[in-house]
């Protein structure tokens, strides 16, 4: 019978282990109808804690690697090494989870080695090898990572999309790169490691820094926009619920013969240089809001406490008669009759930006300052029009700032 103990709850495993073969770095577990460790063939069961790999000296998750090493649920190869960017299939992330996490393992007679693992982490409510379909040897994605995290910290959801924003919100998991999180990325052995250390840290009362880039691309992976982050103050007024819904995003004309699809309503921070999603602009020297003055336009590089939110959109049907354009207005914020100030260059409300030397309408994004605006009665709101008039209005986004 094999005991883990680790300082967590104790579980065993009430089968005899067969003999171990190795030659080469390759291990042989017969006799047994649950692995000794579920991650694959050529890797030594029970290396002590104490060996140094010779592959992760300078690796970003040498702590973590060596810290679960240590706690006993998952262990290097015979070679000496750890290989830790190797990509982990789902039996292998579930076997670590279910081991770190103390559960109980119930011995499963036949079958596969995962099935026992399977097992327990379906009696914890965490995943089940149906949920994989029972293609449970696949690369694990990020995603499927983020799942099986939070259903471990006993978070409920139902939205699949929604998995990786609450865990990057939570701090267990940050991006993959400035601004991405790789949803659909496989992950390796030791960035599994980096977030079952995370999950355990939490579970034991600490909070984690989240990254707040990855929140902000999880939200938009998760319901198109990233303005609920980015621009929070916008949305603080709980008497007026904020209305929005990802699967509304769309506009027909009247005649049906225009069709626009938005595809993201992106915030960005004009104050953070880092803020992954300038790269999404033109360069702020080339761009201009427009103050409502003939020929006039500011230079948007001299507003930098400001938002601009960026509608990104596809037009699926039109005509000659619509083109390729696409209106989208914010409503609802005025400059407290400072117009004077406004035309004068003072930006006091939202303002449609453009490109110099290019049209008006070529970029289909508007400028918020971050003060100096006051919410007007029916509140703040995102409409989407056709780009003629008298064919279509739709309100896609309300809120009710509490200035």
């Amino acid at each position: 019978m094999k005991k883990m103990e680790n300082g967590r709850q104790r579980h065993s495993v009430g089968l005899r282990i067969g003999a171990l073969l190795v030659t080469a770095g390759l291990v042989m577990n017969t006799g047994a109808s649950v692995q000794a460790d579920a991650t694959p063939v050529g890797q030594v069961t029970g290396v002590a804690a104490s060996v140094t790999f010779k592959d992760i000296s300078s690796h970003w998750a040498k702590a973590s690697i060596e810290q679960a090493v240590k706690k006993g649920y998952v262990n290097g190869y015979a070679d000496g090494t750890f290989q830790p960017n190797r990509q982990i299939s789902r039996a292998e992330y579930t076997k670590m989870l279910v081991s770190a996490l103390g559960l109980e393992v119930v011995p499963q007679e036949g079958g596969k080695w995962y099935d026992a693992y399977f097992a327990a982490a379906s009696q914890a409510g965490i995943t089940s090898a149906a949920e994989f379909n029972n293609n449970v040897d696949k690369a694990l994605t990020r995603a499927e990572m983020a799942r099986l995290a939070m259903k471990a910290l006993g978070e409920k959801n139902t939205d699949a999309k929604k998995w990786m924003y609450l865990t990057t919100k939570a701090g267990i998991m940050s991006g993959s790169g400035a601004g991405d999180i790789g949803a659909d990325k496989t992950t390796t052995r030791a960035e599994s490691i980096t977030v079952i250390e995370r999950i355990l840290t939490v579970k034991n009362g600490a909070t984690l820094k989240a990254d707040k880039y990855a929140v902000q691309a999880a939200e938009l992976y998760w319901h198109k926009t990233n303005i609920f982050t980015v621009m929070p103050e916008f949305f603080t007024d709980t008497k007026y619920p904020t209305i929005y819904n990802p699967n509304d995003l769309f506009i027909e004309s009247t005649d049906k013969q225009y069709y626009a699809v938005v595809d993201a309503i992106v915030a960005i921070d004009l104050a953070d240089p880092k803020d992954p999603n300038l790269k999404l602009l033109p360069p702020l020297k080339s761009l201009r809001w427009d103050n409502n003055v003939r020929n006039g336009g500011m230079p948007l590089i001299n507003y930098k406490d400001s938002y601009v939110i960026l509608v990104q959109k596809h037009i699926v049907r039109t005509n000659e008669k619509y083109g390729n354009d696409l209106l989208a207005i914010f409503y609802g914020l005025s400059d407290q009759g400072k117009n004077d100030e406004f035309r004068k260059g003072i930006l006091t409300k939202p303002a449609g930006l453009y490109e110099e030397g290019g049209s008006k309408t070529a970029i289909c994004a508007t400028v918020f300052p971050k003060k100096g605006s006051k919410t007007e009665d029916g509140g703040f709101r995102l409409v989407l029009s056709p780009p003629v008039n008298n064919s279509n209005v739709k309100s896609v986004l309300f809120a009710n700032p509490n200035f």
